[in-house]
């Protein structure tokens, strides 16, 4: 199915910031401030930006241009910088009929590695709504490659608050009644994908089994697989019970706790997927607790399958990072990354606002204890040479060149900028920030050397 695209072009000069705390650091805004609606773009479960190949891309939630409209849309924006030294953006409404749900219809959205774009959007607890782009670095066209969800389904979700998605799934994308997916690329390009879905669809909503689910895309095949461990269903379970789909692979399978947003990273060398997540008893809600880590082993072929024989992982077969308490509360939000040489950092962020990072020793196979970020920050990175870039609210910048140094505040521009995203790009050595503005009406991009 294609879908009908808007193409507007437009660019503007480059700006690069001075009065920071080092002189030695270059903040440029590369992109926005871009409109995003509040009604549907509050969420920090999205991945909401990717770059590859000089290209960078992101995708929110917007109001039409019709104000009497239900529905918010969709949209993909794509820059890259001109021989000119300046930036040209065109952007492109992939779904016109997003429901105006802030905290779960917000997209995501990465590259491949040929390029081609993928953006998932518009769920809660609903098939999949998911589209790729019909050439390699363009937003011109997107092909869906979701279940179709008629404007009848839209408006019992919306207003009677009814998910009866009870089939086993038809997208290209395993599963159903998704919420919450997010997009990761490893350091080789290959690209993953984190989402929470249901094992048990066609029952009442508290057995559904809401659940983690982990794919992976395979470019020569263009489809993607599930990663994780066969779980059975009885007849009951869905609609269209038979020998295709009497089971699922999954990541987890309990019957009390949801897992809230697995990240994910591929090690450097390839062969193993590491994940993190945190669990909540009876049903979603906005807090969760006991922070989880498991590893798994797996070939190396374009559709992984993991190499040990297990059960998918519940509450209590996960391996809980040291340092936690249980009594401990936590926000959807965190965060994985990697390291130099195979490590591993984790960002939690508790109830009440503070983020604490644990980092994993590829030697020792362990986890640190806990320990803050710096005050205000919630978002980290870490460059090639190690070092790591903490940002916070205004774009406050610090960094630390290892574990055991202390952070040190490169800069702070002091503007209307919240939620920072940032990520580190290995092939022209910089780091990307995305950034909303405090009122959540819209968002920006700047990148940074140091």
């Amino acid at each position: 199915m294609l879908l009908p695209a808007i193409r507007l072009s437009f660019s503007f000069l480059l700006f690069v910031y001075s009065g920071l705390a080092s002189a030695n650091i270059k903040i440029e805004l590369i992109g926005g401030p871009f409109l995003v609606s509040p009604d549907g773009d509050l969420s920090s479960f999205a991945t909401s930006f990717d770059f590859l190949d000089g290209y960078v891309v992101v995708a929110n939630v917007v109001e039409p241009v019709e104000r009497k409209s239900p529905f918010l849309k969709t949209i993909v924006r794509m820059g890259r910088r001109g021989a000119n030294g300046v930036w040209g953006w065109a952007e492109t409404i992939v779904d016109a009929r997003t429901m105006r749900n802030p905290w779960h219809t917000q997209p995501s959205i990465a590259f491949d590695r040929s390029g081609y774009i993928h953006i998932a959007y518009g769920m809660h607890n609903m098939p999949w709504q998911y589209s790729r782009s019909m050439h390699p670095y363009s937003v011109d066209n997107f092909i869906f490659r979701g279940e179709v969800v008629t404007d009848e389904d839209l408006g019992r979700v919306f207003f009677d608050n009814v998910t009866n998605f009870s089939g086993s799934g038809r997208a290209e994308i395993p599963g159903t009644q998704i919420t919450y997916p997010a997009f990761f690329r490893s350091g080789n390009g290959r690209l993953w994908i984190s989402y929470r879905h249901s094992l048990r669809p066609a029952r009442p909503w508290k057995e559904r089994m809401l659940s983690a689910g982990v794919s992976v895309y395979s470019e020569v095949s263009q489809t993607w697989s599930p990663v994780g461990w066969s779980f059975l269903r009885e007849k009951s379970d869905i609609d269209n019970w038979g020998a295709s789909t009497q089971s699922i692979t999954t990541f987890t399978a309990d019957e009390e706790y949801i897992p809230y947003l697995p990240r994910l990273v591929e090690d450097a060398v390839g062969g193993k997927l590491h994940v993190v997540w945190t669990w909540r008893q009876g049903g979603p809600g906005p807090d969760s607790s006991a922070p989880s880590h498991s590893v798994v082993v797996f070939d190396q072929s374009e559709s992984p399958i993991p190499k040990a024989d297990a059960k998918p992982i519940t509450r209590s077969s996960s391996n809980k990072l040291p340092g936690f308490s249980v009594e401990q509360k936590f926000t959807p939000y965190k965060l994985l990354g990697s390291l130099p040489g195979g490590g591993l950092f984790a960002v939690f962020e508790l109830i009440g606002g503070s983020r604490l990072v644990s980092y994993w020793s590829v030697d020792k196979e362990l986890w640190s204890l806990p320990q803050p970020l710096p005050a205000g920050t919630n978002s980290l990175a870490a460059d090639k040479q190690g070092r790591q870039i903490a940002v916070g609210r205004g774009l406050r910048i610090y960094k630390r060149d290892h574990l055991d140094a202390e952070w040190v505040l490169l800069g702070d521009l002091k503007g209307d900028r919240c939620s920072p995203q940032v990520k580190y790009s290995d092939v022209e050595d910089l780091f990307y920030i995305y950034s909303k503005s405090c009122d959540m009406k819209s968002v920006s991009l700047h990148r940074f050397t140091f």
